[in-house]
């Protein structure tokens, strides 16, 4: 990348005065991917035993969700209800916060913090 592109990135967006992070990014966020809703999907799947449901089944499990809706939420409030995270995305996750952390309390610059970010999502040479 060229120098006037992390400029303008720098200038237009990571210090915008318009805009925050949050507002445009997941900077800061711990999921940033649709993996809990193809999750729930396989769910489904399984739940269903088969692809294709007829409408009719379909509407009688998802009822069946709907009903599981409030005791997750219960679950959640209280802590007891957690997600599932392989140790790779945990690795992940841990060194992305610390580089966020390290880029809100200003030990690094954003060129750092971007130089970092592209160097953990590099493809793995195996």
């Amino acid at each position: 990348m060229t120098n006037n592109y992390l400029d303008y990135l720098e200038q237009t967006w990571m210090k915008s005065s318009i805009w925050s992070i949050e507002a445009w990014s997941v900077y800061g966020r711990s999921i940033r991917t649709n993996n809990d809703t193809e999750g729930y999907h396989n769910k489904l799947n399984q739940r269903a035993q088969k692809g294709n449901l007829p409408f009719y089944l379909l509407i009688q499990l998802l009822y069946k969700e709907a009903n599981d809706v409030r005791l997750q939420e219960k679950l959640v409030k209280e802590k007891k209800l957690q997600r599932y995270q392989s140790k790779r995305t945990k690795d992940i996750q841990g060194r992305l916060m610390q580089l966020w952390e390290e880029y809100r309390q200003k030990t690094i610059t954003t060129r750092h913090l971007l130089d970092a970010c592209a160097a953990i999502y590099a493809p793995v040479d195996e």
